[in-house]
């Protein structure tokens, strides 16, 4: 294999993952059968973005504290999300209360990174991609042929018309909260225009695949818990035990392959920065940010927030971060204050609304300093060439 098919592979395991394939679900709960192609076009309307717009680098990491705490809230966003859909499903698999199976989830991972090391095989990523794929072939064909499309179409038809309405409310304000989120997830991580669509294209298909599960739950006014359940109940309700089995092992194997991917990246990025040149200031570093992942996790799990939620919260940091990067600025401060300044919008008008909110300041505050910077720039240059013209009329007349 190539270095530039193994490229590709990678960035296609770093933007999939079983985090997303649950959320495609929720989408559907809550904004109809139009939701995960809503969440789908989101990712590709993204990819747009930042292939005409974007410049194909990273800001620079510097090491002031503003970027410190802007880069590990963004570096977290797949962690937190793989790591509550995982207790989620352990949850459904082993009939635990999710905190509980979150916990053993993550402290699992811990003593596995801090023994074994947080290296992860190149392989590994393309057998977490090939699962993907398979289950988002083989499943939707297998659930529909167990109930039959026109079944599934009458039953929401007659029980929940609300699903088939093309008009949802706040669809287009889901779809611009989506995009501003998932764009600043494919900021960190890209490579060149060509393999950042067709890593969209595979992305959007496979969300795709798996909301169209969701609605074979809706129409079938499955009991659940929680949103995130809703793919393993249709699978339990419609398919033997062995298929439920096999099928809530792999996702926890892709849920597992994906979370520890993601904690050698947030280490590694974190180890990198010039304050952490000792090994005890990273190995501090690192508990540091295990632990506050542990309160976000708790967090979200207690306060009832969905796979959803968690990936429009973070979209709030995300969403600036995007906007620093195509304004071709190091300026950090200006992200997390409008990320800071999000969450009391959020909080009285919706994570939706903050996630704009945040970009919309970010970007305001970003151009006034860049238009103050080319000011200052002109205005000096101008004392030079007067104080250049200066020395020359100086010169001749003396």
């Amino acid at each position: 294999m190539d270095q530039k098919s193994i490229s590709f592979v990678s960035l296609v395991a770093c933007w999939v993952s079983g985090g997303y394939v649950i959320a495609s679900g929720e989408s559907i709960f809550r904004y109809g059968a139009f939701g995960g192609m809503v969440l789908a076009s989101a990712i590709l309307l993204a990819a747009v973005v930042l292939t005409t717009v974007s410049p194909h680098r990273k800001p620079e990491m510097p090491s002031s504290p503003a970027a410190i705490v802007f880069s590990a809230a963004a570096m977290s966003e797949p962690l937190i999300l793989q790591a509550v859909a995982a207790g989620y499903v352990l949850s459904s698999f082993l009939g635990v209360s999710v905190l509980t199976a979150l916990f053993w989830f993550i402290a699992i991972h811990m003593l596995y990174a801090w023994f074994l090391g947080q290296d992860s095989p190149q392989w590994l990523a393309i057998f977490k991609v090939a699962l993907l794929f398979i289950m988002a072939i083989f499943m939707p064909i297998y659930i529909y042929l167990q109930k039959g499309l026109e079944t599934v179409y009458h039953n929401l038809l007659h029980y929940k018309p609300s699903v088939l309405h093309l008009d949802q409310s706040g669809i287009f304000l889901f779809l611009l909260a989506c995009s501003l989120a998932l764009l600043g997830k494919m900021v960190q991580n890209h490579t060149s225009r060509s393999e950042t669509v067709w890593a969209a294209i595979c992305w959007a298909t496979t969300i795709m695949a798996f909301s169209t599960m969701a609605v074979v739950a809706k129409a079938e006014r499955l009991p659940q818990q929680y949103l995130e359940g809703s793919l393993l109940q249709v699978i339990k309700a419609l398919s033997s035990l062995p298929i439920y089995l096999l099928f809530s092992l792999v996702l926890l194997l892709v849920l597992a392959i994906g979370y520890q991917q993601s904690l050698r990246m947030l280490v590694k990025s974190t180890g990198s920065l010039r304050v952490c040149q000792r090994t005890w200031q990273r190995g501090f570093l690192w508990i540091l940010l295990l632990g506050w992942q542990g309160v976000l996790c708790f967090s979200f799990v207690r306060t009832n927030q969905n796979l959803l939620d968690i990936i429009l919260w973070f979209g709030m940091i995300l969403g600036p971060y995007s906007v620093m990067v195509m304004f071709r600025s190091n300026a950090w401060f200006f992200p997390l204050l409008g990320g800071l300044g999000a969450l009391p919008v959020a909080y009285f008008f919706g994570n939706q609304v903050g996630v704009v909110f945040s970009s919309a300041v970010t970007c305001a505050f970003l151009g006034c300093f860049q238009l103050t910077e080319k000011w200052r720039n002109s205005k000096d240059c101008g004392k030079r060439e007067d104080k250049s013209a200066q020395n020359i009329s100086d010169t001749l007349l003396q």
